[in-house]
């Protein structure tokens, strides 16, 4: 039955390919234009983290009020409210609110390198040199981000906002393209074989050497077919619709 709803899942995925075609293209485009634009980039970006924010922060407060005997109603109005300054501050100074978001940036690579690092020399878990690795990249990208400040902020989160949205849309666009062709065409392509080939030939009924072996011997035994023939396995009584 998860077969079932798999497959009928990503034959609706399969009818929109052309949007994830679109969406991809437009993504891929979008994230050239970005690094093109960095400085724009991260100013819009700011903007709209701002924006998040500060919606967020309200829907919060008004979610709060609505709930008047919730018991956690306080913690949740401070919550919006923090929000919903952060946002307004986000909004009316985008190049000081770049600043800080890439400092902790920097900050959050440098110690989330560290954990890795150490994490890495003192489980010594199967593949610990990949996680020393990444650690040790991600340490040394915070480091280079802390250096180049306060002119990175102009242009870090544009750069990497653009990388990733380059990616993403790459990702869209192939699996697009591979849903151009359904899994059985695939099969058949890497194979050489035609799909219906995949599928087992119907046997009509009441014929086939299994029908004529349970019509010989009622018993059911594996022996004694036709008068004492030898004893066939399963693979040679269906070696005839094997493809």
């Amino acid at each position: 039955m998860a077969t079932g709803v798999a497959v009928s899942g990503m034959e609706g995925v399969r009818k929109a390919r052309g949007w994830l075609l679109g969406l991809g293209i437009v993504l891929i485009l979008v994230g050239t234009l970005a690094l093109g634009a960095a400085v724009f980039a991260t100013i819009a970006s700011v903007i709209f983290f701002g924006w998040l924010l500060l919606v967020a922060g309200a829907i919060e407060v008004g979610y709060a009020f609505s709930q008047p005997k919730w018991g956690g109603l306080i913690l949740h109005v401070v919550n919006g409210v923090l929000g919903v300054v952060a946002g307004f501050i986000l909004v009316l100074h985008p190049a000081a609110g770049a600043l800080t978001l890439t400092l902790l940036m920097a900050m959050f690579f440098m110690i989330a390198g560290l954990f890795r690092i150490v994490t890495a020399l003192l489980m010594r878990y199967p593949h610990w040199g990949w996680v020393l690795l990444n650690g040790l990249i991600t340490f040394v990208l915070g480091v280079l981000i802390w250096r180049q400040m306060p002119g990175a902020a102009l242009w870090i989160i544009g750069m990497f906002v653009g990388i990733d949205l380059i990616f993403v849309g790459w990702s869209w666009v192939m699996l697009a393209l591979a849903l151009r062709t359904g899994p059985g065409q695939a099969y058949s392509a890497r194979r050489g074989a035609p799909p219906e080939a995949m599928r087992w030939p119907s046997v009509p009924s009441g014929s086939g050497p299994r029908c004529r072996r349970h019509r010989n011997n009622p018993t059911g035994s594996w022996r004694g077919i036709a008068g004492g023939s030898p004893r066939r396995s399963r693979t040679q009584w269906r070696g005839r619709s094997r493809w």
